[in-house]
């Protein structure tokens, strides 16, 4: 029996990348969508999925405060998604409880639906809500302050390893067809995302968008430099980045 699936974002492509990802695996069925966190709780109600890809950070109505309406009247998983690691999302790994990082890549998904399978075939529904219930509680009222605007880490792949780097010691993102290349400490990785996405986590005070390819840490500028009629800025591992006239 197909596992029937809600995914709540207010970012169509959020919703998208999820849904296509989704696609891939036969057993799960998406039933709805929903784009704030009223209707999530409208729509779980109504449709009572067996899971609920759900983001946190929703105008009016959170994906916390959503949550915890939806868990006391369904049975459906919930699995959270947020661009932010302030939000302690391990602290979320607790039973019926998991987490997507944005921007989400395959294999941080493919885990995540290989645990819920083995969730949805042995769970114990009051038991997994009532923890629930217990941990957004507790999160709820730690949360003293907002979370920060911008992305501070990311991972990414190295060979068979994944690595946390602060994002504040990237020296800069460029397009790569569907990938963006991280270039950290002289070192290329890839992750899949595009160059608005990633903008948008990014802190405009560090981060310049120097043309529609490029992205580059301002701090590590150190001077601007004209060749043959172009315009550079070079930075201090001695790299060149093309400034658009735009």
């Amino acid at each position: 029996m197909p596992i029937s699936v809600m995914i709540v974002d207010d970012e169509p492509l959020a919703q998208e990348a999820i849904a296509l990802r989704l696609s891939q695996h036969s057993n799960f069925n998406i039933v709805g969508f929903a784009d704030n966190g009223n209707d999530a709780v409208l729509l779980a109600n109504q449709l009572t999925p067996d899971v609920i890809f759900l983001d946190i950070e929703m105008p009016e109505m959170s994906g916390i405060e959503a949550a915890k309406l939806i868990t006391k009247t369904t049975d459906s998983l919930i699995v959270f998604a947020t661009a932010y690691q302030h939000f302690a999302v391990d602290a979320f790994r607790v039973n019926a409880v998991d987490y997507l990082l944005k921007p989400i890549d395959d294999e941080q998904f493919n885990d995540a639906i290989s645990r819920l399978a083995d969730k949805i075939k042995s769970r114990n529904v009051e038991a997994e809500n009532k923890t629930l219930q217990q941990v957004l509680n507790e999160f709820e009222s730690k949360r003293q302050t907002p979370p920060p605007k911008y992305l501070r880490r990311i991972t990414v792949e190295d060979g068979d390893n994944r690595l946390i780097i602060n994002v504040s010691e990237i020296e800069s993102f460029t397009v790569a067809k569907n990938y963006l290349c991280i270039l950290y400490q002289n070192n290329t990785y890839l992750k899949r995302g595009t160059i608005t996405e990633m903008e948008e986590l990014l802190d405009p005070v560090i981060f310049i968008k120097v043309s529609r390819s490029q992205i580059v840490n301002i701090n590590v500028v150190t001077e601007k430099v004209i060749q043959e009629g172009k315009t550079f800025i070079k930075t201090k591992a001695g790299n060149l980045y093309a400034i658009s006239r735009r």
